[in-house]
């Protein structure tokens, strides 16, 4: 099995959510790079996300530029 580094989720999927997902992670990897890309700007979402420690919360529509810049900052990722 191959190790992540790095993960990129929304926070809306069919059978869970971003939060629930990345709390999951957690629990079993609490070194893995995590990026948030959603439509979603509620602050009560990024509330509940900034605990989980990510690296980013970037709301779509979003510039690939964007996300690479992201990626390259990454702490966990270099």
């Amino acid at each position: 099995i191959k190790s992540v580094d790095i993960i990129i989720t929304d926070l809306y999927m069919p059978r869970t959510n971003g939060i629930d997902f990345i709390k999951r992670i957690r629990n079993e990897r609490k070194e893995v790079s995590v990026v948030f890309l959603t439509a979603c700007s509620e602050k009560n979402y990024l509330h509940e996300a900034i605990p989980l420690g990510l690296d980013a919360y970037l709301v779509k529509p979003l510039a690939l530029d964007k996300l690479f810049e992201t990626l390259k900052r990454s702490q966990r990722f270099r």
